[in-house]
């Protein structure tokens, strides 16, 4: 576990910005503003009042609240930016304003650095969520769900025949719509269904992929369920599901807690997309399949290459990949609890974000008769230049006019060191 790190002494009385994409982001960017801000309330020691999840309109009505009492605000409506100690990114579009709060992007493992952020905003850190792999360092680890974790290394969650059970965490008419019966006693009524019945679950983007991931499981289970029948539950109630006589085949619209449900409570192979769900079926010790995309490529090779999860792509044998999970599975155990033994991005985000929060310090009132004579702004020199001495500053083109001196023209690279100067300027 992380050691408790506070921000809230750095922040006062304003407040931290988390937000995800604006424009097309998925479930997994949701569930990446929720675990960010769930980390900064919960080890970070940041009220929830004081911390604003930002989203589009249509995402509220999807965003785990749980209880929680974060302040739940829409792109439509404008957020006063001087009330913003710091903007987490996660992952996202860059801001349409020139924040005057730093921002910490997380971008997402197959996003390349976006370079021109240095060009477009005074102090900004970037980096990447993901897995260190032998071809490539500095991730910062995945959101490992602790909850699922130390579930995941309980003696039920690895019987076949007791993991349904968990789904008496679910509502009575959400496992009514799974079981296809009407539900008096959650217990018995899954008592009744596993006698007969296996369920799986899944969750990917194309069509192909979930029919082909069907026909898999159904292989699989005549030899390593014989004599049940097959009940698939897919994510996404706008799936089309082709018929098939040998398995029952669902799609439903659930909400971040219920999947978190189904991974411990469907049998343990299951087919996964996207960074997030993959890091949550990683943390519920799964079998999973990962679907390969196109841009997701690089992850998918990491994954298969250094970690021994399978992706599946249209040319892929998905049922000899079953076999393999299932061949593999004290190695795939041993890796997803190293994975989330030793890459967990928590502890790196709060320092992150502290890093960030802390470029905001004042410069030291014992630089203030301190003056800059050369005619090129040295690099260790500008924080001995105090904001009474500032004229004019223009990220934009890069200008700095300070009193008694030309303007300053300063390359790129010495953006992120007006970070003791902008706050005074912009009020």
């Amino acid at each position: 576990m992380a050691a408790n790190i506070s921000l809230s002494d750095r922040i006062g009385n304003k407040s931290i910005l988390v937000s995800s994409e604006g424009s097309g982001g998925g479930r997994g960017d949701l569930m990446c503003t929720y675990k960010v801000a769930q980390l900064l309330a919960d080890q970070g020691g940041v009220p929830e009042s004081q911390i604003i999840c930002q989203m589009r309109e249509g995402d509220i009505n999807q965003f785990p609240i749980e209880g929680r009492k974060f302040v739940i605000q829409s792109f439509a409506k404008e957020i006063p930016t001087t009330n913003i100690a710091l903007h987490i990114l996660a992952p996202g579009d860059v801001p349409s304003y020139k924040a005057p709060a730093p921002i910490l992007l997380l971008r997402e493992y197959n996003f390349p650095p976006q370079n021109f952020l240095s060009e477009r905003y005074a102090f900004i850190r970037e980096h990447a969520l993901g897995l260190n792999e032998e071809r490539q360092e500095g991730f910062q680890g995945i959101f490992v769900d602790r909850e699922l974790f130390q579930w995941s290394q309980t003696e039920e969650a690895k019987d076949p025949e007791k993991r349904i059970f968990q789904l008496e965490l679910l509502s009575e008419s959400r496992l009514a719509e799974i079981l296809g019966q009407d539900v008096t006693s959650k217990r018995v009524a899954l008592e009744e269904f596993q006698r007969e019945n296996v369920l799986f679950f899944g969750y990917a983007s194309k069509q192909e992929t979930r029919e082909k991931f069907v026909e898999a499981i159904i292989s699989y289970s005549a030899t390593h369920h014989p004599g049940k029948k097959v009940t698939v539950l897919f994510a996404g109630a706008n799936h089309r599901n082709q018929p098939s006589t040998d398995a029952k085949v669902i799609s439903l619209d659930l909400t971040p807690t219920e999947m978190r449900t189904l991974f411990r409570g469907a049998q343990r192979e299951c087919l996964v997309t996207g960074d997030q769900t993959i890091s949550e079926a990683i943390s519920a010790g799964m079998l999973p399949i990962y679907e390969r995309l196109d841009y997701k490529s690089d992850l998918a090779e990491a994954l298969e290459a250094n970690f021994g999860l399978m992706a599946y792509k249209s040319y892929r044998n998905m049922a000899a990949i079953l076999e393999h999970l299932h061949a593999d599975k004290d190695q795939i155990d041993h890796t997803s609890r190293k994975i989330c033994l030793e890459q967990d991005a928590t502890t790196n985000v709060l320092h992150l974000a502290t890093e960030a929060l802390e470029s905001q310090r004042e410069v030291p009132r014992d630089l203030c008769d301190q003056v800059v004579t050369a005619e090129s702004l040295p690099l260790d020199q500008l924080a001995c230049i105090t904001t009474d001495q500032i004229c004019q500053l223009d990220i934009s083109s890069r200008t700095l006019a300070i009193k008694g001196f030309p303007q300053w023209k300063f390359q790129s690279s010495m953006i992120d060191l007006t970070h003791y100067l902008i706050r005074k300027v912009k009020a």
